[in-house]
């Protein structure tokens, strides 16, 4: 398997080290990646192992199977692993699991981790996984994100700052559209805050909500839209579950 080797500021030959030759190698190392690494899980609760020391960006695209769902979790020694999550660079969304049948690119911050993990659950057919390692600049990545309640970074509750922020919260039951009864002009913040699995659904689009036709919001994770959506916005999920969100 291709490992990524870090190039050291050391003298030799009796040379001493400059400040131009330690950013000389800090820019070296910047630019470095990974060979491609491939790998495939099959039919069943497989996991596939990729070594992720000396890189801090670990990147992925996968295939889709007919079904089934991979989670992702970290390790420094290669044997305790706990849960970690990912960024889908299509949509910006965190989340530490992702559906088999649809094909996914993320990015994982491997910053200190010696080895991250895929976990097949209930997976049909194959699902393939190349990874790229790299030790650049990755996306910032909110693994720990703030509990439920009238809580969001710089506002507790309703506050007058850049205008009003009003905190509220509801019940998604079921994947059907609910409209979100609100029409932000400034901001708008959501949260799952279930503790369960349920994925929180938000669309622009009434009916059925999916993880194709919606943002998808995992337990505890929150998003924050980086634009207004225009028209009504609808909330559903995939099992009942609880959510907050905060709007100007």
């Amino acid at each position: 398997m291709p490992v990524y080797t870090p190039i050291f500021a050391s003298p030799s030959d009796s040379s001493s080290i400059t400040l131009c030759k330690i950013l000389d190698v800090l820019a070296s190392n910047s630019g470095s990646e990974q060979a491609p690494v491939v790998g495939s899980i099959s039919t069943g609760t497989g996991t596939l192992v990729v070594s992720a020391s000396d890189i801090s960006t670990l990147s992925f695209s996968t295939t889709a199977a007919t079904s089934g769902t991979i989670s992702i979790s970290a390790s420094v020694d290669g044997t305790n692993y706990l849960s970690t999550s990912y960024v889908a660079l299509t949509s910006g969304n965190t989340s530490s699991s992702f559906n088999a049948a649809t094909i996914t690119i993320g990015q994982i911050n491997t910053v200190g981790v010696g080895y991250i993990k895929f976990t097949a659950s209930s997976l049909v057919g194959t699902i393939t996984i190349t990874t790229v390692g790299a030790n650049g600049v990755s996306n910032v990545m909110l693994d720990n994100p703030l509990p439920a309640g009238a809580n969001v970074i710089g506002v507790v509750g309703t506050q007058s700052a850049n205008g009003t922020v009003t905190f509220s919260g509801g019940t998604a039951t079921s994947a059907t559209g609910v409209s979100l009864g609100v029409s932000p002009t400034k901001s708008l913040t959501i949260q799952n805050t279930s503790t369960g699995s349920a994925i929180l659904y938000v669309s622009t689009t009434s009916g059925t909500l999916t993880n194709v036709n919606s943002i998808n919001i995992a337990a505890g994770v929150g998003y924050q839209f980086p634009f207004i959506p225009s028209g009504t916005i609808y909330i559903g999920a995939s099992a009942s579950c609880t959510y907050s969100f905060w709007y100007a």
